[in-house]
C-alpha cells in the first residue's frame, strides 16, 4: 500500500461517502446555502439532483447534522412499500409495520403537529428518489397537504439524478412537481476546485509532503474525471499505488495516466498533444500553401479588375487619365473571343475638305480645353472590345474595353472612334460603341 510510502496515516481518497472529510467546494457550498433557505423558509418541496459521484449523500449527512430546531428522517433507498415506515422509523414514530397509509399518515400528523407546538421544523430526506415509483410520488403529494396556519409542518428533499425531474415533469403528477418550490443542481468540480478538493484530502491523511502531488498531476487527474468527485478519488488512489510501486517520490502525469489505464483496462487513445507532434509540420506547410495562393488570387483579382475597368466620366480630360493602373496586355484567350467585324473595303473616311473652314477655326481652338465636347459611349461588344494603336482591325491591340462599361470619345474617324482608356490613346470600332451623355448609365 501507498500510505506507508508516502506517510499517510489513512488512507487520503475513499470511494464510500464521508463526512468527516468533506470539502465544501463552490458547486456544494451553493447547493448548501439553496437547502438551508428552502428548509428555514418552510418551502414544502425541494428537490436536489445531479450527476451519481458528486456527492449528494455526503451533503446529506452534513445537512442533518448543521440544522437547529429541525427533526431529520433520512430514508436510503428502499421498497416502494416500505417507505413510509422508513419516514416513521426516522423520526422514532412507533408505527405498526405493514400498516395502512391512513394509519402512517395519521400517527405522522399527531408527531408533526406535536413538534410544531415546541417550535421545531421537520424534515424528510429521500435519496434516489428517481428509483421510486410514480404511485410513490402520489403517495408523497399528500404530505404537501400537511400545514397549519398556513405554514408547512413538514419538509420534503428529494435527491436523485436528473431522471428525478423527467419523472416530475412527465410523471402525470402535476400536483407535485408544481408544489416543488426549491430546485438545486449539484454542479461538477471546477479545475480549482479539484486541485484544493486533492490537496484538502492530503492534509486530512497527514502526508509529510503536502506537495506530493504535482500540478500536471492534477490537469490529468480534472482531464479524465471533469470534476466529478468519485472519479477524482478513484484516479488520484490509483495514481498513488503507481507512485509508490515506481518509488517515485512525486506523484506526476505520467502516474495518472498510467492509473487511468489500469482502470479502464486498455490503452489511453492516443492524445491531442501526442499526435499534434506529427502533425503540425503538416499543418504549418498547409497553412503557408494556403497563404501563397490566397495572396496570389488576390493580386490576380487585381490585376484582372485593372484590366477590365471601364474609365469614369470626369468634367475635364485629365481626370479620366487618373482612372486606374494602365492595362496590361490581354491574355490570347481575350483577343480571341473579342467580337470585330472586318470593315467594308468600299467604305472611306470623310474627307476634311468637304468641311466648311469657317467652322473647322472656331472650333478647334476650344476643343480641348471645353468640356461639352467630350463624349462618352457604352460599349456593347459582349466579348468587349480591343483599343488598336491605329483606326484599323490591323492595328495592334494597346487595351480592352469590357462589356457595358462607358468610355470617352475623343473624336470620330470614319468607322472608329479616337478613345483614351486607362491612359492610353486608341482606336475603337464604332459599330460597337453607342454614343450616350455623360450622365446616362449603360446597362
Amino acid at each position: 500500500m501507498y500510505i506507508d510510502f508516502f506517510g499517510f496515516r489513512d488512507k487520503p481518497f475513499r470511494l464510500t461517502p464521508e463526512p468527516a472529510a468533506f470539502f465544501c467546494s463552490a458547486p456544494h457550498d451553493r447547493a448548501m446555502t439553496m437547502l438551508e433557505y428552502g428548509i428555514n423558509s418552510r418551502k414544502g418541496f425541494m428537490l436536489l439532483y445531479g450527476l451519481p459521484g458528486t456527492g449528494r449523500t455526503t451533503l446529506c449527512s452534513l445537512l442533518r447534522e448543521t440544522l437547529v430546531n429541525c427533526n431529520v428522517s433520512y430514508v436510503p433507498k428502499t421498497s416502494d412499500a416500505d417507505l413510509l415506515h422508513k419516514i416513521c422509523n426516522g423520526f422514532g414514530i412507533e408505527a405498526m409495520f405493514k400498516s395502512t397509509e391512513n394509519e402512517y399518515f395519521g400517527v405522522m400528523m399527531d408527531y408533526f403537529v406535536g413538534e410544531y407546538k415546541k417550535g421545531k421544523n421537520n424534515l424528510i430526506i429521500i435519496d434516489d428518489a428517481d428509483e421510486y415509483s410514480i404511485d410513490t410520488f402520489r403517495t408523497l403529494e399528500k404530505l404537501s397537504e400537511v400545514e397549519i396556519e398556513q405554514c408547512k409542518l413538514v419538509q420534503v428533499l428529494m435527491v436523485g439524478t436528473q431522471e428525478l425531474c423527467s419523472k416530475l415533469m412527465y410523471g402525470n403528477v402535476k400536483t407535485l412537481s408544481e408544489r416543488v418550490l426549491s430546485v438545486t443542481e449539484l454542479n461538477l468540480l471546477g479545475l480549482s476546485d479539484t486541485a484544493n478538493y486533492l490537496q484538502h484530502r492530503i492534509k486530512l491523511s497527514k502526508g509529510t509532503d503536502p506537495e506530493v502531488l504535482k500540478s500536471t498531476a492534477v490537469v490529468e487527474i480534472f482531464r479524465y474525471s471533469h470534476g466529478l468527485p468519485l472519479e477524482v478519488n478513484l484516479v488520484a488512489d490509483k495514481a498513488f499505488q503507481v507512485a509508490a510501486d515506481a518509488r517515485d517520490k512525486k506523484v506526476g502525469p505520467k502516474h495518472v495516466r498510467e492509473a487511468i489505464k489500469h482502470i479502464s483496462g486498455i490503452r489511453q487513445p492516443l492524445r491531442v498533444f501526442t499526435v499534434a507532434q506529427y502533425l503540425t509540420p503538416v499543418l504549418i506547410l498547409l497553412v503557408l500553401l494556403l497563404g501563397g495562393l490566397q495572396i496570389k488570387t488576390f493580386f490576380d483579382m487585381k490585376d484582372i479588375e485593372e484590366q477590365y475597368a471601364g474609365v469614369k466620366p470626369a468634367a475635364e480630360e485629365p481626370a479620366a487619365e487618373t482612372e486606374a493602373a494602365q492595362t496590361p496586355e490581354p491574355a490570347p484567350v481575350i483577343e480571341d473571343a473579342v467580337t470585330e467585324p472586318e470593315p467594308a473595303p468600299a467604305a472611306k473616311p470623310e474627307p476634311v475638305k468637304d468641311e466648311p473652314p469657317a467652322v473647322v477655326q472656331p472650333v478647334q481652338a476650344p476643343a480641348v480645353p471645353v468640356s461639352p465636347e467630350v463624349k462618352y459611349g457604352c460599349i456593347t461588344a459582349r466579348s468587349g472590345l480591343k483599343l488598336r494603336n491605329r483606326p484599323s482591325p490591323n492595328g495592334d491591340v494597346v487595351g480592352v474595353a469590357v462589356y457595358s462599361s462607358k468610355v470617352m470619345l475623343i473624336e470620330r474617324e470614319g468607322e472608329w472612334w479616337r478613345s483614351k482608356i486607362n491612359g492610353r490613346e486608341g482606336y475603337l470600332f464604332a459599330e460597337y460603341v453607342n454614343e450616350v451623355n455623360r450622365q446616362d448609365k449603360c446597362e
